[in-house]
This record gives structure tokens, C-alpha cells and sequence, in this order.
């Protein structure tokens, strides 16, 4: 159903005109789950680097609905691969850590809201991919510019970790370029 919520303000005497805020309020059943993997929103991560895992929930249209605090969410993921450190206690958000390189199930069910149970749960799933984590040597070249003679370096980069093929880019190109091979 749907209807309207108006804020009814105390401090207005009868009688008086004032326009008060109102919202439109629509109560839908759930039809899908939607998983995120935060901050880059994507679903292949590094090992060791610390990922938020976000569930949200979406009507028949798509439209986003309101995560109350009673919700009951299960979250699914083998401990092998990612360990949950954190999490919300309506089941929408879990901090947690990728542990090892491979691929590994991710499962978010809704269940219900409070004592009030689903007949027939929302289930989504998605694979997320782990790959070993990268250290890049030097982190920070930090060299100086002399204006006269305008300096050149060159700095090898060294890359561990990861998986290939890889590309080597610099942001800023008018103060540094790359080479395939890592040379800046």
C-alpha cells in the first residue's frame, strides 16, 4: 500500500496556516537482493586488504527500499577464504578481510523483519575472486627538480603479488612517465 507521512508541529497554534513537510510512503514486498563489494565495487579484491560487503534490497521495479534496523539478514561466505570481522546486526553491511588467493561464494538471504518471517526467503549470490596482494617498491619516489637543468631519473618500480598481465600507467604524465617494464 502507500500513503502519506505529515509532520505535525506542536509549536503551530490552531487555526494557523503552515505549510508542514510531507513524505509519500509505499510499502512493497521484496523482490531481489543486491550485493556490493566496497569501496571499489567490485567482486575481484586483493588478499589481506580490508572490504566492506554491502546487502541492499530492490522491489519488482528495481527501486531501492529502506534497510529498517529489524531486518534479519544471513550473510554466507566461506571462512577459508574471507573472515567477517564486523557486522551490522540487521545483516546489511559486514567489514571483513579477504584471507587467501582464490574464488569463493558469497550468499545474502532476507529472511524477514523482526518476528515477521518471509514465506519464501530473497536469496542472491555472487563469486568473489581474491587475488594475491601487491606491494609495489619503491611506494614513494620522492626525487629533486632542479630548473636550471632540468633533471631526468630514472626509477625501476617492482611489483609483488598480483596476478598478469598487468599495465604500468602514470597519473600524471607531464611530470612522470611509465614504461611497461615499471622504468619512471
Amino acid at each position: 500500500g502507500s500513503g502519506v507521512v505529515e509532520l505535525v508541529d506542536q509549536n503551530v497554534a490552531p487555526g494557523e496556516v503552515v505549510k508542514t513537510p510531507t513524505a509519500d510512503l509505499n510499502v512493497v514486498i521484496p523482490a531481489s537482493l543486491e550485493l556490493s563489494c566496497l569501496p571499489h565495487n567490485s567482486w575481484t579484491v586483493l588478499a589481506n586488504r580490508e572490504v566492506v560487503l554491502k546487502v541492499g534490497i530492490l522491489d519488482k521495479e528495481g527501486n531501492k527500499v529502506h534497510l529498517s534496523d529489524n531486518l534479519v539478514i544471513e550473510l554466507v561466505v566461506d571462512g577459508t577464504f574471507f573472515q567477517v570481522t564486523s557486522s551490522l546486526t540487521n545483516g546489511t553491511l559486514h567489514t571483513g578481510v579477504p584471507l587467501i588467493p582464490g574464488q569463493t561464494k558469497v550468499s545474502a538471504t532476507l529472511v524477514g523483519a523482526g518476528t515477521c518471517t518471509l514465506a519464501t526467503p530473497v536469496t542472491t549470490s555472487t563469486t568473489m575472486e581474491i587475488l594475491a596482494d601487491m606491494s609495489l617498491v619503491p611506494q614513494l619516489s620522492v626525487l629533486p627538480w632542479d630548473p636550471v637543468t632540468h633533471s631526468q631519473y630514472t626509477v625501476k618500480h617492482t611489483l609483488t603479488g598480483g596476478d598478469s598481465p598487468l599495465t604500468w600507467s602514470s597519473s600524471n604524465t607531464s611530470i612522470s612517465t611509465t614504461s611497461q617494464l615499471g622504468m619512471s
